[in-house]
């Protein structure tokens, strides 16, 4: 809903929803009916066993995230771009800006994690690169991975077993490890994590300046780790967005 507040074009904009057997049909019916003006299809992975012996050592980190990893082949091949979305976000901006990105040849845009620089050093070493991203908003070339990497799946796999005992960020890591010469960096304001707002015990991976601006001015907040704003203990500064919409969205 918020996505759809801060467009002009949502009857251009064709949302694909990949779910497990817990999403009902009548949620299903509710949701085209709630959102008539956008196109909708609906996928059930849940017989996928791809993520079963796939690490899930983030509690709060449904393994639901491993769909990232599969999405080429569940989606209709004719799809050049999409983007992926997490749904612990809030939309502030139109999402044509950041489906316009340039990505410059490159087959991922994301911007940078909170901690990517730590985790960067912890997946690669000596040679840790600046581009480690937080996969929860992805702008995604599909066309162009599938002509280069061709087995996708494949890719995935190969990367996380040859560094399994490095590999704790579940998804997250294994698309920063399979695509590392394919990211390229957005502007923070297009992900705006939780530990912007608080104490950033890890590396800094924006300068001060980009950091202010995109706390002050957020295209998409990302509500990441434990405190969710539908989570009473959640302190974040801007979790009323969260109910704001949630109350539009009921009237």
């Amino acid at each position: 809903y918020s996505l759809l507040s801060n467009t002009q074009n949502g009857s251009h904009i064709h949302f694909h929803v990949l779910h497990d057997q817990r999403l009902s049909p009548a949620n299903i019916t509710k949701t085209r009916q709630t959102f008539a003006g956008s196109e909708f299809s609906f996928y059930d992975v849940s017989a996928d066993s791809f993520s079963s012996f796939l690490p899930h050592n983030r509690q709060h980190i449904s393994r639901n995230t491993y769909y990232r990893l599969v999405m080429h082949e569940v989606l209709p091949a004719e799809l050049k771009r999409l983007i992926y979305v997490d749904l612990d976000t809030i939309f502030c901006d139109d999402i044509t800006l950041l489906w316009n990105m340039d990505l410059k040849g490159k087959i991922l845009g994301g911007c940078m994690d909170e901690g990517g620089i730590t985790h960067s050093r912890k997946l690669f070493g000596r040679n840790y690169n600046n581009s480690y991203i937080n996969a929860g908003i992805l702008v995604i070339d599909i066309a162009a991975a599938r002509e280069k990497y061709g087995n996708l799946k494949f890719l995935y796999l190969e990367s996380f077993v040859k560094n399994i005992k490095s590999t704790t960020l579940q998804d997250q890591d294994i698309i920063n490890i399979a695509c590392r010469d394919d990211i390229e960096i957005l502007p923070l304001r297009w992900n705006v994590g939780s530990r912007l707002y608080s104490h950033n015990e890890q590396d800094v991976a924006y300068t001060e300046r980009q950091q202010d601006e995109a706390a002050t001015n957020p295209a998409i907040v990302h509500f990441t780790g434990e405190a969710k704003p539908w989570v009473g203990s959640c302190e974040h500064p801007l979790k009323e967005l969260y109910f704001v919409y949630q109350a539009r969205l009921q009237e």
